[in-house]
C-alpha cells in the first residue's frame, strides 16, 4: 500500500512539473537554435554524403534572424572539417509547419531536408503514459510500447493509424538499422552471456561468499552495493548487469527491494 502511494506521489509530482513548464513560456529563440544545428548536420551530411568531393556553400538563405549566425557558424565548421576544390551551392530555407520543424537545402531540382518535432510541453506526455500504464499493468515491455506507440501518434500530428504504421516503418527501422544501436544489442547480448557464464560456472556464489566478511546488516549491504556501483563502472549496461546479478542475493537476504537495488 505504502508503495502504491509513493509511486502516485511521484506521478502527481512529475505531472505537476509537465503543467508548470506548459504555463512558463520559454525563449522560442533559444528552441529553434537548439534544434537547428543537429539539423544542419543532417542535412550536410546527406549532402556530402551524395557529393563527397563537393565543397558545400550556401546561396539563398531563408532563415529566421535567430538562426543566421548558428548557421553560419555550423556552415564554417563544416567546410573546415571538409575542404574541397569542386564547390556546390546550397539554398537553405526553414520551415515551421504544425508540430514540426523542417530544414531544406536544394540543390538544383534535387532537394535534401530533416524534420524534428518542436520543442513543446506536450513532448513529455509520452513519459507520463508509459509511467502511468507501467503503475496500472505491471509489465514493463507493454508498458514502453504503450508510450512509444503513444509518441508516435503525437509525432503524426495525431493520426492514429499512421503513428502506428510510423512505429514499426519509421521509429523502429531508424533503431534497429542505426550502427551504434546494433552495437549496443550485440555488446549487450555478449555481456548478459557472459553473466549468465559466471551464474553457472558458481563465480556469483563465490563473489557473494567473499562479501559476507564485509555485509552485516542492511546498512553495510547497501553501503557495498553503493560502492561496487562506483568501482565496477567501465560501462553503464555492464553495471547494472554484473552488479545488479550478483548482489541480488544478498540484497534479498536483507530484504532489500529490487527497486531499492536498481537505486544504488
Amino acid at each position: 500500500m505504502r508503495k502504491n502511494v509513493y509511486y502516485i506521489l511521484v506521478l502527481l509530482a512529475f505531472v505537476g512539473i509537465c503543467f508548470g513548464l506548459a504555463q512558463a513560456k520559454p525563449d522560442q529563440n533559444y528552441l529553434r537554435r537548439q534544434q537547428f544545428t543537429p539539423l544542419l548536420e543532417q542535412v550536410l551530411t546527406e549532402v556530402q554524403t551524395k557529393y563527397p568531393q563537393s565543397q558545400l556553400m550556401a546561396g539563398r538563405i531563408e532563415l529566421p534572424q535567430e538562426l543566421q549566425q548558428t548557421f553560419k557558424t555550423g556552415l564554417s565548421n563544416w567546410q573546415e572539417k571538409h575542404p574541397h576544390k569542386q564547390w556546390r551551392r546550397l539554398n537553405f530555407a526553414w520551415r515551421e509547419t504544425g508540430g514540426e520543424s523542417r530544414l531544406e537545402a536544394r540543390s538544383g531540382t534535387e532537394v535534401f531536408f530533416a524534420t524534428r518535432a518542436r520543442l513543446h510541453w506536450v513532448n513529455a506526455l509520452p513519459p507520463i503514459v508509459t509511467i502511468t500504464a507501467a503503475l496500472l499493468t505491471q509489465n514493463l515491455l507493454l508498458s514502453l510500447f504503450v508510450g512509444i506507440l503513444f509518441g508516435s501518434i503525437l509525432a503524426a500530428g495525431g493520426n492514429p493509424l499512421i503513428g502506428s504504421l510510423e512505429v514499426f516503418s519509421k521509429h523502429g527501422w531508424a533503431a534497429i538499422s542505426d550502427v551504434f544501436h546494433l552495437q549496443i544489442l550485440v555488446f549487450s547480448a555478449v555481456l548478459l552471456g557472459m553473466v549468465g557464464i559466471m551464474n553457472v560456472s558458481g563465480g556469483t556464489r563465490g563473489i557473494v561468499a567473499a562479501l559476507q566478511r564485509y555485509i552485516r546488516n542492511r546498512r553495510s549491504t547497501k553501503l557495498m552495493t553503493a560502492l561496487m556501483g562506483l568501482l565496477i563502472f567501465f560501462d553503464d549496461y555492464a553495471n547494472c548487469f554484473v552488479i545488479g546479478t550478483t548482489l541480488r542475493p544478498v540484497t534479498d537476504q536483507h530484504k532489500i527491494s529490487r527497486e531499492k537495488l536498481a537505486y544504488l
